[in-house]
């Protein structure tokens, strides 16, 4: 069977980088409590520790120094931003999904409020994606980048089908990416691309990581546009042969 047979025409991936930005912009106070606040504990704590580091200019390599009152708040900041992370990320899938879904704004009480009705399931969800695909890029580069396009939108599968097991949440998610897997691919590349991009041109310091930050959050929404793409196509069809059935039955 040709995999080209049962694709399917979407938005071109730059085209989406217009409207992610605008939500953005739109959702700036959410995105500043549920992004934002925790990256600046991820900055702070790797320039905390980063300054723990010496060069031993005799040897030429790197050596630690010893623990110091600065390498220790790097290190509590950093696990204070794994584990705010980790909070929030399921009321993060839930606000990406309203803010690109709906017009209305989510609050940032109704998006952990909802967020944790199924925290473990869309958490769980991302942990695999991320054990499987590490192993398939491990084993052999191609299988990480098969997987990858198959499970990396399981997140939003497991936040809006509360009521699937995990099997039938992967199931689906690569079922219905099948169609859409270079739109998928070219979603995460204009990521990437971005990200590269403000790396660049704004460097790797403190400031420079903000602004970096910032400017990514420019392509917040990318993955969750796709994904209601993807999942608005299956389900026209399935309405549609809802209605194709009911007109024979009649």
């Amino acid at each position: 069977m040709n995999i080209y047979q049962n694709l399917v025409k979407a938005t071109p991936s730059w085209s989406l980088l217009g409207p992610s930005y605008r939500l953005a912009i739109k959702n700036y106070e959410a995105i500043a409590i549920l992004f934002f606040i925790p990256t600046l504990l991820q900055i702070l704590g790797g320039f905390y520790v980063g300054s723990t580091l010496s060069i031993n200019k005799n040897h030429h390599f790197i050596e630690f120094a010893k623990l110091t009152t600065h390498s220790e708040i790097g290190v509590l900041l950093i696990l204070l931003w794994l584990i705010v992370s980790i909070i929030n990320y399921p009321p993060a899938i839930y606000f990406r999904l309203q803010a690109a879904g709906s017009e209305k704004i989510p609050s940032i009480a109704d998006c952990y409020r909802q967020g944790f009705k199924d925290f473990y399931k869309v958490l769980f969800s991302e942990l695999a994606f991320l054990l499987i695909v590490t192993i398939g890029l491990v084993l052999l580069i191609l299988p990480g980048v098969l997987l990858f396009r198959r499970y990396v939108l399981v997140p939003y599968y497991a936040a809006q089908n509360p009521s699937l097991s995990l099997t039938q949440i992967f199931k689906l998610s690569a079922e219905q990416s099948a169609p859409f897997m270079f739109y998928i691919y070219g979603t995460f590349l204009v990521i990437l691309a971005v990200s590269l991009v403000a790396e660049t041109a704004f460097g790797n310091f403190v400031i420079g990581s903000v602004i970096t930050t910032l400017v990514t959050y420019s392509v917040l929404f990318l993955p969750v546009m796709r994904y209601l793409e993807i999942s608005k196509h299956f389900n026209k069809k399935s309405s549609v042969r809802a209605g194709s059935r009911k007109f024979v039955h009649h």
